[in-house]
């Protein structure tokens, strides 16, 4: 054929997703998640000024199932869906990648200290375009399996060529997500301790803060996103498990009802927005306190003072 890709002719098995209501349910819920993953994300942005979401809409599916006029009509290529899903996958496997690097960078920070400083933002740049490198050659691995002349009714990054694949990325995902967990644990149990220690350097005092502020924002998050990702994957690794005992319908509908990721995305931004929050809460008590405790010399005379005027 080319570059051209004919219609499959015999289109019998696509007919469930014309008249599958679930399948349609699952899709438009993951639609609404999606549209507020961009709007409760764009208002994060104005918030914290870094965007932290991953919109996935299912309009193209939803409108191919209400209003073909044939059942081949719904039929899209691999070869349309690897190019729709590609920056999809890439940016879910990035997310993981790049936090795990953030925590790397702390770790780093926390042991050099004082001289950290001095490295400049080269190490910080190198961890950046190792991760979306990196992102992008394992999104390049899952697809290879495909066949691009083939025609699916649902366009998924877990086809029946790349699943496999899919799964081991996801495994992969979460081990790397334990990974910046722990690291972050680490991190707080030793800056907490170094920061009961009195220390007369301003490059480590510096480092130490920073540390302290970034915690904040990732350990609560990547909690947030260990819990979504075990989740997702777990749940899918079993349903891929039954993928052939099933039928192609009710497969794919329990594959889009476990497809939790926009509503991660949707979910995401409020969780950013309650750590600002808190944040913000702590900083105002912080400074309630430096402006009202007194001390130890003032102290001292003041309770001085009020013993002489009993006496």
């Amino acid at each position: 054929t080319g570059a051209k890709l004919d219609r499959p002719s015999n289109c019998s098995e696509y007919e469930p997703f014309v008249t599958f209501w679930p399948l349609h349910l699952s899709l438009l819920f993951q639609v609404i998640a999606g549209l507020l993953s961009a709007v409760l994300g764009g208002y994060t942005l104005t918030q914290c000024k870094a965007l932290y979401f991953h919109v996935n809409c299912k309009l193209m599916h939803l409108w191919k199932y209400l209003y073909s006029s044939t059942p081949c009509a719904i039929a899209t290529s691999a070869f349309t869906c690897t190019i729709l899903r590609f920056p999809l996958t890439t940016s879910y496997i990035a997310i993981v990648i790049l936090q795990f690097m953030m925590v790397l960078e702390r770790l780093i920070a926390m042991f050099k200290k004082a001289d950290y400083e001095k490295s400049g933002c080269l190490l910080g740049v190198i961890f950046l375009v190792f991760g979306v490198v990196t992102s992008t050659m394992v999104t390049l691995w899952s697809v290879q399996p495909e066949t691009f002349s083939n025609f699916y009714s649902y366009c998924s990054s877990g086809s029946t060529r790349t699943i496999a694949r899919l799964t081991i990325i996801n495994i992969s995902l979460c081990v790397i997500c334990a990974l910046s967990l722990t690291g972050t644990l680490l991190l707080k149990v030793y800056n907490k301790y170094a920061l009961e220690r009195k220390t007369y350097s301003l490059g480590d005092s510096f480092q130490l803060r920073e540390n302290q502020h970034i915690i904040q924002f990732l350990y609560p998050l990547s909690i947030y996103q260990g819990i979504f990702l075990f989740l997702f994957t777990s749940v899918g690794v079993v349903a891929a498990m039954f993928r052939e005992q099933l039928a192609v319908i009710t497969f794919r509908t329990i594959f889009a009802s476990i497809y939790v990721i926009p509503y991660y995305t949707a979910s995401t931004p409020l969780v950013i927005l309650w750590i600002i929050n808190e944040a913000r809460k702590q900083k105002t008590k912080r400074l309630d306190e430096l402006r009202n405790v007194k001390n130890e010399r003032e102290l001292y005379f003041s309770n001085c003072s009020k013993l002489w005027n009993k006496a």
